[in-house]
């Protein structure tokens, strides 16, 4: 599915504070160069051990990203939440995934991930997600690479498929095992190769809109168009009953509790 910016007239149609509800899924992206000119005002909402950790990165590119990614997620929480974003704490599991320890109680489960250009967000209701972009890159081994990701009947598919078609078909297989492994918080810890995501096959095998029989299921998994030159997957514990697009620009809704803009409203192309 595509992001799309619903507009009435030439004015985009804003939203605020939409339900989170149970089975349904809230997916934002952000466009790190678009919002670039906001990153004074993101860093102001980290913690002090967000901060160390961004002055870490030795390069200004990698810095800015940490910035931007966790301040728009934090901007977005506290739009969720009702609150100011320095009030809310994450932690991270065994693993390194992140969740949301403070403010309690509030049932909000999240994953992010970012390539390139674009960062993406996922938050649900009580539900674990996990979500995963990928820049679809020509520059790199994909055919060596797929040897560690696929299984050996995932291998057999991804060797049936057309040359022109390989690049596509390998990181949109490698970002439904990442988004799976994510939701289950065990990262690096549980090798790619067995989880396997290819469900059907079809020269090639994508889209995928699914449900996966593995560890911890049943999941719920869906090929995302996150932008174009890029793959994208999100899996979820349970069913999918909807899936809300959004897209933080920084100048739309305000939040009245921090008077940051949170974005607008996006719809998926049919």
């Amino acid at each position: 599915m595509n992001f799309a910016i619903e507009r009435t007239g030439s004015i985009a149609k804003s939203i605020r504070h939409p339900d989170l509800q149970p089975y349904h899924v809230h997916v934002w992206r952000a466009h790190i160069p678009t919002i670039l000119r906001y990153l004074p005002l993101l860093q102001d909402f980290l913690l002090s051990d967000e901060r160390i950790r961004a002055d870490r990165f030795y390069f200004e590119r990698d810095r800015n990203n940490f910035i931007i990614g966790r301040g728009v997620l934090r901007a977005i929480l506290a739009w969720y939440l009702r609150c100011q974003a320095t009030a809310i704490r994450i932690s991270y599991g065994s693993f390194g995934k992140p969740f949301l320890s403070a403010p309690n109680n509030t049932g909000i489960f999240f994953n992010t991930s970012h390539s390139d250009e674009w960062v993406v967000y996922a938050f649900t209701r009580r539900q674990a997600v996990g979500i995963d972009i990928e820049r679809i890159r020509l520059d790199i081994d994909y055919v060596r690479l797929a040897n560690d990701v696929l299984s050996a009947q995932e291998r057999k598919i991804f060797d049936s498929i057309a040359e022109k078609l390989k690049a596509k078909a390998f990181f949109g297989i490698w970002t439904r095992k990442e988004a799976y492994i994510k939701a289950i918080g065990k990262g690096l810890s549980f090798p790619l190769s067995k989880v396997e995501v290819t469900l059907r096959s079809e020269n090639p095998p994508w889209p995928l809109n699914g449900h996966l029989e593995l560890e911890g299921g049943p999941w719920s998994v869906r090929d995302l168009m996150i932008a174009e030159g890029y793959a994208g997957s999100l899996v979820l514990a349970g069913q999918i009953l909807r899936l809300h697009y959004f897209e933080w620009r920084g100048d739309g809704v305000l939040d009245a509790s921090n008077g940051i803009g949170i974005g607008e409203l996006a719809i998926p192309n049919s």
